[in-house]
């Protein structure tokens, strides 16, 4: 499931969303949010990217199917936890979790081993949350 892994990711970082907003980590000093760590560790969260995934996919480091899925949605619900709903980070975040949960459950050697919410439940919970206004993924 590592390699199919890799290659979804990897289809995910390149849309233009994802290049602008969530393929590194957030340089919350660069960005002029230096609250952004201390907002989304207190929406009991923690930073995460999808390029940190991707390492992290090819050194093998997720046990499992269900701790990538985890990881590449924290990466989602951070940028909705701290950007407002009408800010396009978090719009952004909403429409590539949505083909995040399309990629996966199109994947069978992936879907076939995770056993995750559905993107319904996690749709659910991201609409309900809401930050501030500042750019942050």
């Amino acid at each position: 499931w590592e390699v199919a892994g890799v290659g979804m990711i990897g289809r995910i970082m390149e849309n233009p969303a994802a290049q602008a907003y969530f393929n590194e980590p957030v340089d919350a000093v660069a960005l002029g949010v230096p609250q952004y760590h201390d907002v989304i560790e207190a929406g009991g969260s923690r930073a995460m990217d999808l390029g940190t995934i991707k390492k992290r996919l090819l050194s093998e480091a997720y046990e499992s199917v269900d701790a990538l899925a985890e990881d590449v949605r924290r990466v989602f619900l951070n940028a909705t936890i701290f950007n407002a709903p009408d800010n396009d980070v978090h719009q952004c975040a909403l429409n590539l979790q949505t083909n995040f949960e399309i990629a996966l459950q199109g994947c069978p050697k992936i879907a076939a081993v995770c056993k995750t919410p559905s993107s319904r439940d996690l749709s659910a919970a991201m609409n309900s949350s809401s930050g501030g206004g500042a750019r942050a993924g």
